[in-house]
């Protein structure tokens, strides 16, 4: 028998009737993770009578998405947050725990069980029968039986079924979440009915198999809203995300959204397509690696990351070349950002030639000089160049983010024109005031100097070494704006204590980047500390171009196109990576040197260069030139 039946338990139709039967608490206090944009389970839970939620969002489309809700009954907290939560909640929501996390329970899932009240209800997404998915062993903390919990099933699927590790819960019962859904026993007997096919051994760079290309091909469509199907756009600009995350892209669809034609900012996310905005016009496409993955797995295939993720990508090839036929303009130019937007090019750019149109490709990174720890995993590495290779050369126009990047891809990938080269500089117009000041938070003097480094909490960044350099600037504060994941952010915690400067390290967390301009201003210092490797020598991050509009001046470490940059504009002064003592020596220079940068800063020319305005120009010629090329 597939599944393990269970007795007495019931079933609702919908989830605002199960909620309303099931959910007892008066101002219930209630914590979900895993929150998807537009999620049901949330939304029928904030109709409960005086409820209070804290969200966690599962991507940042979803993060977005609970900004535009929230309320004083609405918190959203980072999955990092709940590493230091102590309240308690009378419901739990995990979205993601049986059928995506792998082997185990993700850890934010783990931490939002534990703080369950007694006796409180625990909502479960899709909990699939353990037999079903052999490789998950599922184990509960031990106090979740004692406390008394209560289980809630929303399944994907709307069958009654629980695994096997929570029999020993009180079983509430369960309801649909979403109508009309596969069923993961379905796809189990769809696998048991169709031939086998052969393992993916590498990536093939769209060498798909007779078998491989079927899967593709049973993938559901998505429906396009009606004004858009009626819309006709001129550039379209794709890339593998939520769009509204990415700076450079968003840069990229304001400027091509001018008087002279419209433009449509393309993303991918889980589920269904889904339209972002009208004003710019935004619409995610699904992202079918779930289903992929499912597939593959179910027909018996070790779901190879590097297969996986291509025919994910591939998939999304189709789904945009559908939409560039149904809504593309004459001369529609296709804009395709980073390594997975090759494939999506090379599967869509066809498309846009035959419409009189062309294919620009937009290289964020250097993925030959990619660190398998700082960046991506080996076999990642090796997919991205192999898609790269192999479709690179076919882009009407290649766009990178500096000079020397733009000299390492001709000479890699011997292009016959060498890229145009799009600074990361920030539209300063679009800036909004922060209003909290960041000396008050962290308990910063108004005589002590502040440091500041934004972006990702990460390794690579060379954070460790502006900690360190706090040892030799006794009055000093280092702030980091950006988010990180709770190991590393424990590490830089621990080596501060070590180090005797835990009073003047403080991790800030994300900030949107509307205001990063704004709170840069706060600083007297920019900190650019990449550890010297391939992708940071040839790296202008976002991060300069931030502390640029903010007039704040810079200190670097010697990489070899930052290096290059504050030679040719003194903003700034430069270090040996990973030399603490170096840095602090550079950060004094810059403290005693403030007259100097000011002028720095007001000298017309650099002004004119570091602006957005110069780089929309440039992009908008490349643009014009593909279009009028073909």
């Amino acid at each position: 028998m597939l599944l393990h039946r269970v007795r007495r338990s019931r079933g609702f139709n919908d989830i605002e009737a199960a909620i309303r039967s099931v959910v007892r608490a008066s101002a219930p206090k209630i914590l979900c993770t895993g929150v998807e944009m537009e999620d049901r389970l949330l939304s029928a839970l904030r109709n409960l009578k005086d409820a209070h939620i804290v969200a966690v969002p599962a991507t940042e489309g979803a993060r977005q998405w609970l900004y535009e809700q929230t309320d004083a009954t609405l918190a959203i907290r980072s999955a990092e947050d709940l590493t230091w939560h102590r309240d308690r909640y009378d419901v739990v929501t995990c979205a993601s725990p049986l059928q995506d996390a792998g082997p185990s329970l993700l850890e934010a899932d783990w931490i939002a069980i534990s703080l369950l009240k007694p006796g409180g209800r625990l909502f479960i997404h899709g909990a699939l029968p353990s037999h079903l998915e052999p490789h998950l062993r599922i184990r509960l903390p031990k106090n979740l039986v004692e406390m008394q919990t209560r289980l809630f099933d929303v399944r994907s699927d709307g069958m009654e079924a629980r695994p096997k590790a929570f029999t020993a819960l009180d079983f509430l019962g369960w309801c649909p979440r979403k109508p009309g859904t596969q069923s993961h026993v379905g796809w189990l007997a769809f696998s048991k009915r169709r031939q086998r096919i052969q393992a993916v051994a590498s990536c093939g760079a769209l060498r798909l198999s007779r078998g491989l290309e079927a899967i593709l091909e049973r993938l559901p469509g998505f429906e396009l809203r009606a004004d858009l199907v009626r819309s006709r756009f001129d550039r379209v600009v794709f890339v593998s995300n939520s769009v509204t995350d990415d700076p450079r892209v968003m840069r990229a669809l304001q400027c091509a959204d001018s008087p002279a034609g419209r433009a449509l900012g393309v993303g991918r996310k889980a589920g269904g397509a889904s339209v972002l905005s009208t004003t710019p016009a935004l619409i995610l496409l699904p992202d079918h690696r779930e289903q992929i993955g499912r597939r593959l797995r179910l027909a018996g295939i070790s779901r190879n990351r590097a297969a996986w993720r291509e025919l994910a990508l591939a998939a999304t090839g189709r789904d945009l070349d559908r939409l560039i036929k149904e809504v593309g303009a004459p001369q529609l130019v296709l804009h395709t950002h980073d390594m997975d937007g090759v494939i999506v090019g090379a599967i869509a750019g066809p498309t846009a030639v035959a419409a009189g149109g062309g294919w620009v490709h937009d290289v964020h990174e250097y993925a030959a000089g990619y660190d398998a720890v700082i960046d991506v995993k080996r076999d990642l590495i090796q997919a991205g160049l192999t898609w790269e290779k192999a479709h690179l050369t076919s882009a009407d126009a290649v766009i990178t983010v500096s000079p020397l990047l733009g000299q390492k891809l001709s000479a890699l990938y011997g292009l016959s024109t060498a890229p145009h080269v799009i600074l990361n500089t920030i539209d300063d117009t679009c800036a909004e005031p922060y209003n909290h000041c960041l000396r008050s938070i962290h308990g910063i003097g108004p005589e002590a100097a502040f440091l500041l480094h934004v972006g990702s909490v990460r390794p690579g960044r060379g954070i460790e070494t502006v900690l360190l350099a706090l040892r030799h600037l006794p009055t000093a504060h280092l702030v980091c704006v950006g988010s990180g994941k709770p190991d590393y952010l424990k590490a830089l915690n621990e080596l501060a204590t070590e180090a005797g400067v835990e009073s003047r390290f403080h991790l800030h967390g994300h900030v949107d980047s509307r205001f990063l301009i704004s709170l840069s201003r706060q600083a007297d210092i920019g900190v650019v500390s990449m550890d010297t490797y391939g992708n940071a020598e040839v790296s202008l991050p976002n991060k300069l171009f931030v502390y640029i509009a903010a007039n704040l001046p810079v200190v670097s470490t010697t990489t070899a196109e930052m290096a290059r940059f504050l030679a040719e504009w003194p903003i700034g002064a430069l270090c040996a990576p990973g030399d603490s003592l170096d840095l602090a020596r550079a950060a004094i220079h810059v403290l005693n040197s403030g007259s100097t940068y000011e002028a720095a800063f007001k000298d017309e020319h650099f002004r004119s260069a570091a602006s957005w305005q110069a780089q929309c120009r440039e992009l908008t010629r490349v643009y014009n030139v593909v279009a009028d090329n073909q």
